[in-house]
């Protein structure tokens, strides 16, 4: 996974913040991954923790991922002398913050979607919570 076409390809290296200023609710499923700690997720973890959800699916939910890795991380080959200016594109990676929701599931049974996204925690690099949305109950005044 990697964007079609950037201006520049090669960026700067920015901290990872901890806390989430977006992607903190369930918006499109209503069951969801979060991570619990910020980190970096590379393009081939989430190529492995999107073909383990699919796999457990079997087509009987939607999948939605919130990340997508934009960022490049340079970097030169081995035994290469210094100078001759930043190295190529290595990888594509993206920040996690905490609290920020990584997958969500829709039109899936509660025990399907809670076995998908809990499997999916062994790929990733940081600690996960499964969400669920909660019901909302209507009270009637009388």
């Amino acid at each position: 996974m990697k964007p079609r076409s950037r201006k520049f390809s090669k960026h700067h290296r920015y901290l990872v913040k901890p806390i989430p200023k977006f992607k903190t609710h369930l918006i499109y499923g209503n069951y969801g991954l979060m991570c619990n700690q910020s980190s970096l997720v590379t393009s081939t973890q989430l190529n492995a923790a999107i073909m383990t959800i699919k796999r457990s699916l079997k087509r009987k939910g939607t999948l939605f991922t919130r990340i997508f890795p934009h960022i490049p991380v340079t970097a030169k080959p081995n035994e290469t002398r210094m100078g001759k200016g930043k190295g190529s594109v290595n990888e594509w990676i993206t920040r996690v913050q905490n609290g920020s929701i990584l997958f969500e599931l829709r039109s899936a049974s509660p025990l399907l979607a809670k076995t998908a996204l809990t499997s999916v925690c062994k790929k990733l690099p940081f600690k996960t919570t499964f969400v669920s949305r909660i019901p909302r109950t209507t009270s009637h005044a009388s």
